[in-house]
C-alpha cells in the first residue's frame, strides 16, 4: 500500500500534511532502525573474519 492511500483513507482529524509528516516520521525511524541491525550484523560478520582468521 503506498503512502498517498494511507494518507487519503486516514480518519484522523489531522490534514493530510500532518498525517504524511507523522507516516514520514515513522517510515524514517524504521529505516534507522533496520540500518542499525545491518550495521550491527556487518559488525557480526567483520568479527566473525578476524576470528577465523581471513583478515
Amino acid at each position: 500500500m503506498s503512502w498517498r492511500v494511507l494518507i487519503e483513507r486516514s480518519t484522523c482529524s489531522a490534514t493530510a500534511e500532518e498525517e504524511q509528516e507523522k507516516l514520514l516520521i515513522k517510515f524514517c525511524q524504521e529505516g534507522d532502525q533496520l540500518n542499525n541491525e545491518h550495521d550491527n550484523w556487518l559488525s557480526f560478520f567483520e568479527l566473525l573474519k578476524i576470528v577465523a582468521g581471513e583478515n
